[in-house]
């Protein structure tokens, strides 16, 4: 009898919810376009939608070489751009992983 209860008690159980779907880190090309300075714009394009994406890669969309003599420059725009973002209250951040770079919600 005790099972029986436990059954009917566990189908009226409701499901379980799914796990949350991970929230996009696409900005809108309006939110991107109003960025100040072109490096940064081509930063935000390159890695718009995108989780992680090669140095290597960002810098030929950025500055147009993979040349790693403007990977300073390419941080640099970085710092500028996550300013610019937490001042917009944008809730994304570019980081440095290893060798990509990740574009992610806080």
């Amino acid at each position: 009898m005790a099972r029986q209860i436990a059954a009917v008690l566990w189908e009226m159980l409701p499901a379980s919810p799914a796990p949350p779907a991970e929230l996009s880190t696409a900005l809108p090309e309006v939110v991107i376009d109003s960025f100040p300075g072109a490096v940064q714009r081509k930063l935000l394009k390159a890695l718009n939608g995108k989780d992680r994406v090669p140095l290597d890669a960002v810098l030929t969309a950025v500055y147009g070489t993979k040349n790693r003599d403007r990977l300073d420059a390419l941080l640099q725009a970085v710092l500028r751009a996550n300013r610019k973002l937490a001042e917009a209250a944008y809730p994304c951040t570019i980081s440095k992983e290893g060798e990509t770079l990740r574009f992610a919600r806080l």
